[in-house]
């Protein structure tokens, strides 16, 4: 049985493994916007 904190910590793993080979094969550039979508996410 795991704490749902753990849960949490996995999910959020996968979901940033999932963004980085989704962005992998695309060019330098789109990998940039992306990048800079999802900082601005981030922050606000």
């Amino acid at each position: 049985m795991q704490s749902p904190k753990q849960a949490h910590v996995r999910k959020k793993y996968t979901l940033g493994s999932n963004i980085t080979t989704r962005i992998q094969p695309s060019s330098r550039n789109k990998n940039n916007e992306c990048m800079n979508q999802y900082k601005k996410r981030m922050v606000s």
